[in-house]
């Protein structure tokens, strides 16, 4: 069978696969935004009390084409691992750090929201822009909210773009690259 073939003929014969009916979590399309997607996978499982150590299992049936190849990268227990199989998709389909970051930071709680929706969606691009950034602490967080006051001070693009590049470095550290890329491309009429 393929990856964690074995597992979901378990779980079929389980009585919490009978806790999400059909229709309740519709299968995973592409082009689907794959963070809100989880979202109301997780939801449902949630409501339906299904048991955690089964949602790797479910997500066997719930993806197809470049998703299920990706699923298909994992091996032995990854692949009924719910939470390594949901980074490997989100890693693989979600957005990229630079995309989580705008997304928190534009967030804005429109009228047909629920108090609840727009933090949860909060939380996950949050989450996103954290977890992308190995933040895991306030040494980390403190180093991220520098990096994106330097680049909101960035008016060059390509300057910007080798900053976002770099990756979680600190402040200073990130001052010093900036000023060699500047003096190492200095025009008459651009100095970053």
């Amino acid at each position: 069978p393929i990856n964690g073939g074995s597992n979901l003929n378990r779980v079929r014969d389980s009585p919490d696969i009978l806790k999400i009916p059909k229709g309740i979590v519709t299968k995973y399309e592409d082009g689907d935004d794959i963070t809100k997607w989880f979202t109301a996978f997780e939801r449902a499982c949630v409501t339906r009390k299904v048991n955690r150590s089964h949602w790797g299992a479910l997500l066997w049936e719930m993806f197809t084409g470049k998703c299920r190849d990706r699923l298909l990268t994992l091996s032995g227990k990854d692949a009924e691992s719910y939470d390594l199989m949901k980074g490997t998709l989100i890693e693989g389909f979600g957005f990229s750090t630079e995309e989580y970051r705008i997304r928190f930071r534009g967030a804005q709680k429109s009228s047909s929201q629920t108090w609840v929706d727009f933090v949860d969606y909060s939380v996950k691009t949050l989450d996103g822009w954290l977890t992308g950034n190995e933040v895991c602490d306030y040494v980390g967080l403190y180093k991220l909210f520098m990096k994106e006051h330097i680049l909101s001070n960035c008016f060059n693009e390509k300057l910007h773009q080798y900053l976002v590049d770099l990756g979680p470095i600190s402040p200073q550290e990130l001052g010093k690259k900036a000023d060699h890329w500047v003096k190492t491309r200095v025009t008459k009429t651009s100095t970053g």
